[in-house]
């Protein structure tokens, strides 16, 4: 749900309810940036008519403009498409001290 310092864009997203948030930025003006800046550190960009989020277990990835960048976790990445990305309930086991 959580980009750093304190910057959420995906608020209502839960680290452990077995489902994917994808977030997708539409086009916006340049004018909005502050705006939704602001809507990221409110908890509220969820809201925004220029976010979209899509939720699954198993999501498929394609682009229809090649020239539209992937990120991962804020990073940016090239893929070889199509990218299937699925959700494993309890596939990570941690041991805390």
């Amino acid at each position: 749900s959580q980009y750093g310092n304190n910057a959420y864009i995906a608020p209502n997203a839960k680290i452990d309810d077995g489902i994917l948030d994808i977030c997708i930025f539409k086009p916006f003006p340049l004018y909005r940036s502050l705006g939704l800046g602001l809507r990221l550190f409110m908890r509220n960009i969820d809201k925004s008519r220029y976010l979209e989020i899509i939720q699954g277990r198993t999501i498929v990835l394609k682009r229809k403009n090649k020239k539209v960048p992937f990120h991962v976790d804020g990073d940016p990445v090239k893929l070889v498409e199509p990218v299937q990305i699925d959700i494993i309930p309890r596939a990570l086991e941690i041991m805390v001290p």
